[in-house]
Formats: C-alpha cells, structure tokens, sequence
C-alpha cells in the first residue's frame, strides 16, 4: 500500500494511478522473490523455510513466475 497512501498524503485523494502502481508491485513481488529462491533453494531447504521452490518445486515455481510475469505486460 506504499504508493496509495504516498499518493494520498501528497494528493488527498485516490485516483487510478497509485492503484496501478500497487497492482504493479503487488505482481511484481512475487515473481522476483522466486527467482531469488530458485538461487538459493539449497540454503532454504537446509534452513527449512518453506519458500515456493523447496515446497512446490521448481518447476511449479517456474510456471508461477511466468503467470505473475504475464499479468504484469498489459
């Protein structure tokens, strides 16, 4: 909600600008942090988080990110 409450303490009002820039992080987000638990999915196993790859797998992850990715080119 950073760029909404940014826009509404400098604005006093929301428009659809600050929504797209959330919806724009808010899809962003995941697919980066994946790629960086692809990297380091070792590590998260042996620490035991449960991150997407070491849960699902990487391909399951793979195919999350390129959704994620999707939505994010209109």
């Amino acid at each position: 909600f950073p760029p909404m409450v940014g826009w509404a303490m400098v604005t006093h009002d929301i428009t659809l600008f600050p929504i797209l820039l959330f919806l724009i992080i808010f899809f962003w987000t995941p697919p980066h942090f994946w790629a960086l638990a692809l990297f380091a999915n070792e590590d998260y196993k042996r620490a035991n988080i449960p991150m997407l790859p070491v849960v699902a797998g990487e391909p399951a992850t793979k195919r999350q990110m390129l959704v994620y990715t999707l939505i994010l080119i209109p």
